[in-house]
């Protein structure tokens, strides 16, 4: 199985904007994104906070990203990791299990946020409390997911979710 890691950014993600937009540089000063480029958004002081992606300003001209295809995906099940910065800066952990590693991939990528990081490792990592560890950092799982067949939800009886092998990540 290939990483999705140390390629070119247009190797790896599909991204749109119909329009300009503004972005933070390295330097902290306001700059102008191009149409379809997307945004490595950084705060007054500089510092790094992630790909920005946006509603934008008027109907029709959102940020749009997306993971391509490729030998890199899961088969199977695997638990997706996203963190990401809210408008306030927070940073936020979240885990997700999943059958359809791109298709989940995909759906984070359409939150609007600071992306700092998206992952997937196979198999489902084990609930502890609603939590999964994965190299030394907590990540919060969502509430429940649905399997799409008739309200069933990926779990053991007891409400734990079912949990799985640990074999590295694959970073997007």
């Amino acid at each position: 199985m290939s990483k999705l890691v140390g390629y070119p950014f247009n190797d790896t993600f599909d991204f749109v904007r119909p329009v300009e937009a503004a972005v933070r540089g390295s330097d902290g000063e306001l700059a102008t994104a191009a149409v379809n480029a997307p945004r490595f958004d950084h705060d007054l002081a500089g510092v790094r906070l992630g790909m920005l992606v946006g509603p934008g300003e008027t109907l029709g001209q959102p940020d749009r990203c997306a993971v391509v295809a490729g030998d890199w995906e899961i088969l199977g099940e695997a638990t997706v990791l996203h963190e990401y910065a809210q408008i306030d800066g927070t940073i936020v952990r979240r885990a997700f299990y999943t059958r359809d590693v791109r298709a989940m991939c995909n759906a984070v990528l359409r939150v609007d946020c600071h992306h700092r990081i998206i992952g997937a490792v196979p198999g489902l990592l084990k609930n502890k409390d609603g939590l999964v560890r994965y190299r030394e950092r907590s990540w919060k799982l969502a509430a429940k997911l649905g399997t799409g067949v008739d309200g069933e939800q990926l779990g053991d009886g007891s409400g734990e979710m079912e949990s799985g092998a640990d074999r590295g990540l694959v970073e997007a």
